[in-house]
């Protein structure tokens, strides 16, 4: 699951732009 990582990484990122 290599495509998992990089779909957290991405929630991650929004996540912390929308802090």
């Amino acid at each position: 699951l290599e495509w998992l990582t990089e779909l957290e990484n991405i929630l991650m990122s929004k996540n912390k732009k929308k802090t």
